[in-house]
């Protein structure tokens, strides 16, 4: 896919958002925080770090701001229901993150 247009960045951008949502939603909760190795990224992770990043960092630098992210911990959203409300809340409504 070829982008040339804000619009069709944008479509494709929410696509992928909206993929992501489904992917994440899908994940037993029990394995939400499973690990194949110590210190690594799993599912948990890179769904508090896509909605942390969309929202911390794309958010603040589109209106002209810093970077507010700090890390994609648990901290953020604990269980699948938390998590997947943080990353709605955070694609649909920065304000509430």
């Amino acid at each position: 896919m070829e982008i040339q247009t804000i619009g069709s960045f944008l479509s494709y951008y929410e696509t992928i958002r909206k993929r992501t949502l489904r992917v994440v939603s899908l994940v037993p909760p029990d394995k939400l925080e499973w690990r194949h190795a110590p210190d690594v990224f799993w599912s948990g992770d890179l769904a508090r770090h896509s909605a942390a990043v969309e929202r911390y960092t794309i958010t603040e630098n589109v209106f002209g701001r810093p970077s507010r992210y700090r890390g994609y911990g648990r901290e953020l959203a604990d269980g699948l229901e938390n998590v997947l409300a943080f990353r709605t809340g955070c694609t649909a409504k920065p304000r509430i993150c």
